[in-house]
């Protein structure tokens, strides 16, 4: 049976956009992917911000959901501000750190040939400066992969079924020459959303926690859009990325591949991550990752060996 638009069009909405609620205006509503979905328009935004957006991220515009709105953007600053003092904080031990070790263990010199006059401390400054340039890149959409520095490997737990699929999936594609139906028959949007929703839909959930998960699926949607093209695909399957390129060029790579993929990300995700200020804000990360890979385990119907099909020799051909 198809399911039923909770809401009209043209009705106003509150929407979820990253961690936060906007207010909102539904344009339209479509059923895609034997799923609902509306065509959401944020008010006072520029009409190329309008986007397909599932069912769990639109509330209806009422008392309770404007005060949640409030509650999330009260935690989202508290959460940047912290974020920022942390920051300051961190700097200012690694200068100390640094200068007394100087007098303590000169530099040992073996040969007159290999002596080098110590830099001053204007030349040490504008080294530092320099670096500090060089560093600073532009950057994609932010993911947690992004925001920390590589120090020691993290270790997502991965469940014996998962690990199967992954044995599965590497086989179907690079040994039997397969690939997968897409766009997907469930996507990585719709796992994500259907996740969210199943957790905010605890009424005994704070604003707090539940602002938390908005933000680690919207964290783990935007690193499955940057990792996708470079690290999670087998070579066999790079035409096919071409060809969804430019077959959806308004489409994000969630809207279009699956679980395997999504799962794929997940178990190279732990070597990628590192501590992040503090070690409490590390085990919240990693405990939500788990959670998050528990209900893709729990939920076998997202996987399907009828979602590979036998590549066409025309596909062989650009694919060699």
């Amino acid at each position: 049976m198809a399911p039923k638009a909770r809401f009209s069009d043209g009705e106003k909405v509150l929407c979820f956009h990253g961690p936060l609620l906007y207010e909102a205006k539904c344009l339209k509503s479509q059923i895609k992917d034997k799923h609902m979905k509306y065509f959401i328009h944020y008010s006072g935004w520029n009409k190329n911000w309008d986007e397909w957006v599932p069912e769990c991220r639109v509330l209806k515009y009422n008392e309770a959901n404007l005060q949640k709105q409030k509650e999330l953007a009260k935690t989202h600053m508290k959460a940047k501000k912290s974020k920022a003092a942390k920051i300051v904080i961190k700097k200012e031990p690694e200068k100390e750190a640094v200068q007394p070790a100087l007098p303590e263990k000169p530099p040992k010199v073996k040969s007159e040939k290999k002596i080098v006059a110590s830099p001053t401390p204007a030349e040490t400054h504008s080294e530092v400066q320099t670096e500090t340039v060089k560093k600073k890149k532009p950057r994609p959409e932010p993911c947690f992969v992004d925001e920390v520095k590589v120090e020691r490997e993290i270790k997502i737990t991965i469940s014996p079924f998962l690990k199967n699929w992954l044995v599965d999936d590497w086989d179907l594609i690079t040994r039997q020459k397969k690939i997968l139906q897409l766009p997907a028959r469930i996507t990585v949007d719709h796992i994500i959303a259907s996740y969210v929703k199943e957790k905010v839909s605890d009424k005994t959930l704070s604003a707090t926690k539940e602002a938390v998960i908005v933000t680690v699926t919207n964290q783990i949607r935007n690193c499955f859009n940057v990792l996708l093209g470079k690290m999670l695909l087998y070579k066999f399957e790079r035409p096919q990325y071409a060809e969804m390129l430019a077959e959806y060029p308004e489409s994000s790579m969630c809207q279009i591949y699956g679980a395997i993929h999504l799962l794929r990300m997940l178990s190279k995700l732990g070597g990628m991550l590192t501590s992040i200020t503090t070690v409490k804000g590390m085990h919240s990360l990693v405990e939500h990752l788990e959670d998050f890979t528990r209900y893709i385990s729990v939920n076998p119907n997202f996987f399907s060996l009828n979602d590979y099909v036998v590549a066409s020799p025309e596909y062989h051909r650009r694919a060699l």
